[in-house]
């Protein structure tokens, strides 16, 4: 669940290094050049040239979309969509009979596998049809649906036709 958090965790120590240099803690050298550097070491053709031309100048965490659901990307259209409609009708899960989401093919090539018994945390996260059961059961997808608490819960969906 940690990756979830890596950009947090990036950001919180960018703030340690900056608050660290201006009180002048000295860092390692050539971080980004060096032969053991981020551009010796990751991304050989990277300008180094450029990326400190941008410093100060070019923000990328205005790039960085915001992840509201602990479920792959390709579930979050659909996941939108049914809890704003849950939420205008105020409609209980009781009273879905069925649900449907429209997506585009490629959308459907990643979330569209079916419910299964052994279903592991890792498959329902781009399992479609669970997200979507969940999040109309409890008007949220939570970082709990994943875990070992809800396991029992995943391997009974099958057999009961998806329809807890």
């Amino acid at each position: 669940m940690l990756l979830g958090l890596q950009i947090g965790f990036n950001a919180r120590n960018a703030v340690i290094a900056a608050d660290l240099a201006q009180r002048g803690i000295p860092s390692i050298e050539n971080v980004l050049e060096g032969p053991f550097g981020y551009f010796g070491m990751i991304e050989a053709e990277g300008d180094l040239s450029r990326v400190l031309g941008d410093i100060g100048k070019v923000w990328r965490i205005t790039e960085v979309a915001h992840k509201p659901f602990p479920s792959g990307r390709a579930t979050h259209g659909m996941l939108d969509g049914f809890m704003q409609l849950k939420a205008e009708h105020g409609f209980t899960a009781a009273e879905v009979e069925s649900a449907e989401a429209r997506v585009p093919p490629l959308t459907h090539h990643l979330v569209g596998r079916p419910v299964t018994d052994d279903m592991a945390a890792n498959y329902a996260r781009l399992c479609g049809a669970y997200v979507a059961a969940c999040a109309l059961l409890r008007g949220e997808l939570g970082l709990d649906d994943f875990g070992e608490s809800r396991a029992a819960t995943r391997r009974g969906w099958h057999s009961a036709g998806g329809s807890r």
